[in-house]
C-alpha cells in the first residue's frame, strides 16, 4: 500500500508514505521531495526507511537483516536527457544468525564483518551483529527514450556509486552501471539490448565487502528460467549466497501480437536471449570463466493494463547446471523489462 501526493497542500512538494509486507520483505518509508528547490531546477529531499528482511523465505542464504536508512538527497539537471544526485546519511543495519545459517555468515558475524571463510575463524557460535554506516551515494543518469513504457527509439543509462566512508563500522564501495538501447527496425519491431554491471568490495581495513550488500541475480528481470536470486556462489547449505560481482546482458526483438488489430499501443510480444552471473571475487577458488555464465532463450509478452505493466515470460536455460533452480514460467506486475 501506498500513498503519494505530488502536490502536498498546493506546495508542489512531493511526499510518499508506503507500506510493504511479503514474504521476505516488510518495509516501512517515508519520502519527500521537493523538486523546486532552487529556480535552476535543483530538487532537495529525505528519505526514513526500516526494512526487514528474511532471505531463507527466496531459498536463498539463510540469514535475516533489519535495516533502517536516513538519507538527504540532493537531484542536479544537466541537460534535458541527463541528470546528478547524491545523498548521505546512516544507515544501521542488524544481521541476524540462525543455528541452520551458513558458515560463512556466521564467520562474517563472528569476525566482526572481517571475513567469510569459516577456517579463519575460532567460535563460530555468534548469533547477531549490528553495524552502523555513514553512506555517501551518488548517482548519473540519461534518458533519451521516446516513450517511458514501450520505447523504439533512444537510450537509457545510469551510474550508481555507494561508499561507506571512514568513521563507519564497515568500510565498503558498490558500483554499477545499466545501459538500455532501442533500436527500431522498420514500422513494426524494436530490437532492445541491455548490459548491467555490478562490483563492490571493501578498503582501508576491511577487506571485502558486507554479506548483506551482496548482488544477486535470476528471475525475470535478469536471467529469465532460472528462480530468483539463485544464480552464482552456493554457500555451505548449498543455497545462494550472492556475489561482488556482476554481469547481466540481454537482447530482445519487440513486436505486437499478430492477427489482433488495435492493441499496438499497449500489447507486445518478444523473442529474448539473456545471459548472466554473479561471482565471489574475495574467494580464494575464484576465476572468471565464460563457461560459469548462463544463457537463456524463450518468448515473452508484456500488456499495460489499468493497473500497471504485466508481463509474462517463459525462458528455456541452455547451458543449466545439474544444481541449477530453474522456474520456466514468471510473471512481473507493475514494470516491464
Amino acid at each position: 500500500a501506498q500513498v503519494r501526493e505530488d502536490n502536498f497542500f498546493g506546495t508542489g512538494k512531493k511526499v510518499t508514505l508506503g507500506f510493504n509486507t511479503s514474504d521476505v520483505n516488510t518495509v516501512y518509508e517515508l519520502i519527500y521531495n521537493n523538486p523546486y528547490y532552487t529556480i535552476n531546477g535543483v530538487s532537495r529531499g529525505f528519505t526514513l526507511s526500516y526494512r526487514e528482511t528474511n532471505l531463507e523465505r527466496l531459498d536463498a542464504a539463510r540469514y535475516a537483516t533489519d535495516t533502517g536508512l536516513a538519507l538527504v538527497n540532493f537531484g542536479f539537471p544537466i541537460t534535458g536527457d541527463d541528470r546528478l544526485g547524491i545523498s548521505g546519511g546512516l544507515e544501521y543495519t542488524k544481521l541476524k544468525v540462525t543455528e541452520s545459517s551458513p558458515d560463512e555468515v556466521k564467520a562474517f558475524v563472528a569476525s566482526g564483518g572481517q571475513t567469510t571463510d569459516p577456517d579463519d575463524v575460532d567460535d563460530l557460535s555468534a548469533s547477531s551483529d549490528s553495524y552502523y554506516e555513514w553512506v555517501l551515494n551518488g548517482f548519473w543518469s540519461h534518458d533519451s527514450r521516446d516513450s517511458a513504457i514501450f520505447p523504439r527509439n533512444g537510450w537509457y543509462a545510469r551510474f550508481d556509486a555507494g561508499l561507506a566512508i571512514p568513521g563507519s563500522d564497515l568500510k565498503y564501495y558498490k558500483l554499477s552501471y545499466t545501459h538500455r538501447h532501442y533500436f527500431p527496425l522498420g514500422k513494426v519491431f524494436t530490437l532492445t539490448s541491455k548490459l548491467t554491471l555490478g562490483y563492490g568490495n571493501g578498503y582501508g581495513d576491511n577487506s571485502l565487502l558486507p554479506i548483506y550488500k551482496y548482488f544477486f541475480l535470476g528471475g525475470p528481470d535478469s536471467v529469465r528460467g532460472y528462480k530468483a536470486f539463485s544464480l552464482g556462489p552456493r554457500d555451505s547449505n548449498n543455497d545462494p549466497i550472492g556475489g561482488n560481482a556482476l554481469v547481466n546482458a540481454n537482447l530482445e526483438l519487440w513486436f505486437p501480437p499478430p492477427f489482433i488489430t488495435g492493441v499496438e499501443e499497449t500489447m507486445k510480444l518478444a523473442a529474448f536471449f539473456d545471459i548472466g552471473n554473479v561471482f565471489d571475487t574475495h574467494s580464494d577458488e575464484y576465476d572468471f570463466e565464460t563457461s560459469e555464465l548462463r544463457y537463456t532463450t524463450g518468448l515473452a509478452s508484456s500488456w499495460l493494463s489499468p493497473l500497471g505493466v504485466l508481463t509474462v515470460s517463459y525462458g528455456v536455460p541452455l547451458n543449466k547446471k545439474d544444481d541449477d533452480r530453474i522456474e520456466n514460467f514468471q510473471f512481473t506486475f507493475g514494470t516491464s523489462f
